[in-house]
C-alpha cells in the first residue's frame, strides 16, 4: 500500500513545486502581486507534499528488495529527493523570514534556486519512472526485481520499420481475436 500511496503525494509535490515556481516568475514578470500569493500557497502546498512523499517513500523502501541495478537507481532517486526537501524548505523558510510575498533583494536568487530545484525534481522524477518502469519496482505486488532486471516492456512485439502502423495494430487484433 504504501508504494501506491508514494506515487500519489509524489504527483502532487512535483505539479504544486513548479506551479509555485511559475506564479512567481508571471507575478514578477508581468507585475501580478496576485499571483505572489498564489505562489505562497502552492509552495505550502508543496513542502507538506514533500514530506508525505519522503514518508511514504521510505515505508516503501522498507518493504522491497533491490536488485543492484535497482539499488544504484534507487540511492540516485533518494539523493536528488533528499536535495529537493532540503532545497524546498530553505525556499519556504526564507520567504517566511523576509516577511514578504517573494524576498526582497533577493528574490533573483531565490528564483534561481527555485528553477535549479524545478530541474532536480524532473530528475528525480525521472529515476523514480525508471525504478517502477525499467526495474518494476511495486509492479503486479512484486517485493522483489531480481527477475526485472531487463525493461519490463521487452514482450512488446516490434514490426518491422516500412510497416505500416494501422496494418501492424490490424494485425495484432486480428491475431488475438481467432
Amino acid at each position: 500500500m504504501e508504494i501506491y500511496c508514494h506515487s500519489v503525494f509524489v504527483h502532487f509535490a512535483v505539479t504544486l513545486f513548479p506551479l509555485s515556481v511559475f506564479f512567481d516568475i508571471i507575478a514578477l514578470t508581468f507585475k501580478r502581486p496576485k499571483h505572489l500569493f498564489a505562489a505562497w500557497i502552492t509552495l505550502i502546498l508543496s513542502g507538506m507534499a514533500l514530506l508525505a512523499a519522503v514518508a511514504t517513500g521510505l515505508l516503501a523502501k522498507a518493504n522491497l528488495r533491490f536488485a543492484p541495478p535497482a539499488k544504484a537507481t534507487l540511492e540516485i532517486h533518494q539523493t536528488l529527493a533528499l536535495i529537493n526537501v532540503v532545497l524546498v524548505f530553505i525556499l519556504l523558510f526564507w520567504r517566511i523570514r523576509s516577511r514578504e510575498n517573494l524576498p526582497g533583494q533577493g528574490k533573483w536568487p531565490y528564483i534561481l534556486i527555485s528553477v535549479i530545484a524545478v530541474i532536480l525534481i524532473l530528475l528525480g522524477g525521472f529515476y523514480g519512472g525508471k525504478l517502477v518502469h525499467h526495474h518494476g519496482i511495486g509492479i503486479s505486488d512484486q517485493n522483489t526485481t531480481d527477475h526485472h532486471s531487463a525493461p519490463i516492456i521487452e514482450d512488446i512485439p516490434s514490426f518491422p520499420a516500412d510497416d505500416n502502423l494501422f496494418q501492424a495494430t490490424d494485425s495484432i487484433r486480428y491475431k488475438s481475436s481467432d
